[in-house]
């Protein structure tokens, strides 16, 4: 009888030492899959806000020399879709999605007119900017480059979402652009990039972009 009620105690240890092996590895395995979730859906963020950024860009970057003002410093004509200095929000980063929706430009779109004028894709209307000039400044332009008036430097907020609502990335770019000079604009939707638009001035000339941060 001993012997027997030995086995049965035996059994039974070992029966709960694998049911506790068995429930710690399901909540192993539950944890690692929220985690590749949460991942994956801050991909889909960066993705998305990486996209609107590309898009900020090839749109300032095809504006006509006659959307900006010459030489002017203070209350400027502006590109449109471009606020000037001090007019955005401290940092637009922090503001609502509400804000984001009824400020921002969406990827994929006419900034101005709203039309889309790239193929639909599931993160467009999760993927939004915004455009501040901060800086503007005459040049000298040399002998031997395409001759440039002027320089100008903009501050780009992109915003991209995942699949939840709550998955946010934000991003932070300052460009360059060149003003007032012989040279081609180019195109939105860019066929190219802005490589080629840069590729027009000598490296002296600073042109896309300077820097970039990620801020959420």
């Amino acid at each position: 009888m001993k012997n027997r009620g030995m086995i049965l105690v035996t059994g039974l240890v070992l029966l709960t030492a694998v049911s506790l092996l068995a429930v710690t590895a399901a909540r192993g395995t539950g944890l690692a899959y929220r985690q590749a979730s949460n991942l994956e859906d801050e991909f889909q963020a960066l993705a998305g806000a990486r996209r609107a950024e590309a898009d900020a860009r090839t749109w300032l970057m095809s504006r006509p020399d006659i959307e900006r003002e010459t030489d002017c410093i203070q209350n400027c004509l502006l590109p449109p879709a471009v606020h000037s200095a001090g007019t955005l929000p401290y940092n637009p980063a922090y503001e609502s999605a509400a804000w984001w929706d009824l400020h921002g430009h969406r990827a994929g779109t006419n900034p101005v007119s709203g039309v889309t004028v790239e193929q639909e894709s599931a993160d467009n209307n999760a993927s939004l900017w915004v455009m501040e000039e901060i800086h503007f400044e005459t040049m000298q332009a040399g002998a031997s480059e395409t001759a440039v008036g002027a320089v100008a430097y903009y501050r780009v907020i992109s915003r991209g979402t995942g699949k939840r609502s709550r998955s946010v990335v934000l991003t932070e770019t300052l460009l360059a652009r060149p003003w007032q000079g012989d040279y081609t604009a180019g195109s939105f939707p860019a066929t190219a990039g802005t490589a080629d638009f840069c590729a027009q001035f000598s490296l002296e000339t600073p042109c896309g972009s300077v820097a970039w941060r990620r801020l959420r």
